[in-house]
């Protein structure tokens, strides 16, 4: 029985913050997207790309 609880939670530790990335990932860009309006030039989408990624760094 403690050696099963003890697989439950490391598998735990492995889903927990992989489903919490998933979660936050998209609203932290879309925050970002929207903070930082695209300039309106070729290669815009790689500017706000680059501009979320500092913002979340």
């Amino acid at each position: 029985m403690r050696e099963e609880r003890l697989e439950n939670f490391h598998l735990a530790a492995y889903v927990v913050p992989v489903l919490a990335l998933l979660l936050w990932a998209p609203y932290m860009g879309w925050y970002a997207y929207n903070l930082y309006p695209a300039p309106q030039s070729t290669g815009s989408v790689t500017n706000v790309q680059v501009t979320g990624l500092a913002t979340i760094v």
